[in-house]
């Protein structure tokens, strides 16, 4: 939940004007706390309504943070992000394409039945509708498409199938129901993954020091560019490299940031993602890291990535 300060520096209203609203619409609903003085604690869903009512949404994007190398935070970036953004009113659609469903088991609710879950296998093998597997989460403002350990199998349906259209078509079928579209992909570029990559609006390819993560994010960029090529992909895909877990301290932080400038050039987002056990704990512990103590610095680092996935927008101005 956001404060009423908070909510008015995203709006760009005061917070009386906020205050106003939310005893103007007493059904959006909202929370008094019992301490700092009953702070006023607004939910995803008012936020929402509050966003309506200003004339504004996000900018609609279909949006990948991954690359062909694990353990460079991808999900975790992805999760965090969809979660601030349902803070902020966003409606989000989570989907789980990695076997691993380590989001789904994130984001799940206590009595989700994982083995009974449909998933993408579903769709692609048996014609079950997008809207089918949408499910809730446990988090406000949060569906999800869930994974299990049988989607690993989705690969053998799709051979002979062309990228471009797979998942373009079934994100068209559910996507008017949100403002923003998470794919969660395994660290590999299989008919599945390349068929995510090629439907999405935007691409932020993440990497640490690690000269095996730089080398996949050129591994994922390359592949990326001969799929466009080779499938004539028409539509427009933004693609961004995103430097994580960056340590002001350490000079391998600072010679990765600078190799990576050079090899990239503008594709380089011009901040980055601090290094922070928080962020790693909050998934660990499946908190919502702006619900934590967390270090204010993370914080305003994934607001940063946020304002930069989903920048506000004026009702009209959106495709």
């Amino acid at each position: 939940m956001l404060n009423c300060r908070q909510a008015s520096e995203f709006l760009n209203i005061s917070s009386v004007r906020v205050k106003q609203l939310l005893k103007e619409n007493a059904d959006l609903g909202f929370e008094k706390t019992e301490v700092n003085n009953g702070m006023i604690k607004i939910s995803s869903k008012a936020m929402t309504s509050l966003l309506s009512m200003r004339g504004l949404s996000f900018k609609h994007k279909r949006i990948v943070i991954k690359q062909q190398k694990g353990g460079v935070g991808g999900t975790s970036l992805s999760l965090i992000s969809s979660m601030r953004l349902a803070q902020k009113g966003a409606r989000i659609l989570y989907i789980d394409l990695d076997s691993e469903a380590n989001a789904t088991s994130f984001l799940a609710k206590a009595d989700f039945d994982i083995g009974n879950a449909n998933t993408m296998l579903e769709i692609f093998k048996n014609g079950t509708s997008a809207s089918e597997c949408v499910v809730d989460t446990r988090f406000e403002n949060i569906s999800m498409i869930p994974s299990k350990g049988m989607l690993r199998r989705v690969d053998r349906l799709l051979s002979d199938k062309n990228p471009k259209l797979l998942m373009d078509k079934m994100l068209a079928s559910v996507e008017n129901d949100f403002d923003i579209i998470f794919m969660d992909l395994p660290p590999t570029y299989t008919r599945l993954t390349e068929s995510a990559y090629l439907a999405a609006d935007l691409v932020i390819l993440p990497y640490d020091t690690s000269s095996f993560s730089i080398e996949g994010v050129m591994l994922t960029y390359e592949d990326l560019q001969a799929s466009i090529a080779e499938y004539e992909v028409k539509r427009e895909i933004e693609v961004k490299v995103l430097m994580n877990k960056y340590s002001t301290t350490t000079v391998a932080s600072k010679e990765a940031f600078s190799a990576m400038a050079k090899i990239m050039n503008d594709k380089i987002l011009p901040f980055t993602i601090k290094a922070s056990s928080d962020i790693v704990n909050c998934i660990n512990n499946g908190k919502n890291l702006f619900e934590s103590k967390a270090n204010a610095e993370v914080k305003a680092n994934i607001d940063e990535l946020c304002d930069y996935i989903a920048p506000l927008q004026t009702s009209s101005a959106r495709h």
